[in-house]
């Protein structure tokens, strides 16, 4: 019954390049090796806790200088599908209802990062993705 509110952002995404994620990491020889001799899938917790190996600026892990664009949506009311069992037409409607929100508030956000972009020092914009 709560209202659902649409929320997106852009930028984040472009501060590092994943090198390698949990899935990489955990299927490497080295991996399979530490795991036998110390357990490591289990005490970090099936690949959980493990952190991916990123490149930033110029190939560093210093994170690229990007802005971070954030919207919220107009809330998209759910009491209508407070009963026993709703309909699972009318579920998929609200969650289709949803996605489109979504993809409009990142849509929007890309074209103010572009109009943005354009004001940026020469150097900013190389540092950036």
């Amino acid at each position: 019954g709560y209202d659902i509110i649409p929320f997106a952002s852009v930028g984040p995404n472009e501060t590092y390049d994943i090198v390698a994620d949990a899935d990489d990491i955990r299927q490497s020889r080295a991996w399979n090796w530490l795991d036998r001799v110390a357990g490591l899938d289990r005490r970090l917790r099936g690949g959980d806790l493990i952190a991916p190996v990123v490149r930033g600026v110029a190939g560093t892990p210093l994170p690229r200088p990007e802005r971070f664009y954030i919207a919220c949506g107009e809330r998209i009311p759910t009491a209508h599908l407070q009963c026993d069992a709703p309909e699972r037409e009318l579920q998929w409607q609200v969650r289709e209802q949803t996605a489109e929100a979504i993809a409009a508030l990142v849509t929007t956000l890309q074209a103010h990062r572009a109009e943005d972009r354009a004001k940026w020092s020469r150097l900013r914009r190389w540092l950036a993705s």
